[in-house]
């Protein structure tokens, strides 16, 4: 159900893969998602957009296969006042 103001659908967040990296055991993948700044902006590409960073972390023990299947767990760091 769509909040007041918004639609139902809200438009597929441009996405970027940057960088892959492998050490100690880990491989990490470093995501861009731009994303609208006001979802109740039109949706015509004229909003304001902001870029939002994640890396992925995951085992080198599990096949890119494995990797895709897990679940995701998002850690949000920072906010309104706090240090990123």
């Amino acid at each position: 159900m769509a909040r007041a103001g918004l639609p139902a659908v809200l438009p597929a967040a441009g996405h970027e893969v940057r960088a892959r990296h492998a050490f100690r055991g880990m491989r990490t993948v470093e995501h861009y998602f731009t994303v609208p700044l006001d979802h109740s902006a039109p949706r015509d590409g004229s909003g304001e957009t902001i870029t939002v960073f994640a890396r992925e972390y995951v085992s080198a023990n599990h096949s890119e296969e494995a990797a895709a299947r897990l679940p995701w767990l998002l850690f949000l760091q920072g906010g309104p006042g706090g240090r990123g």
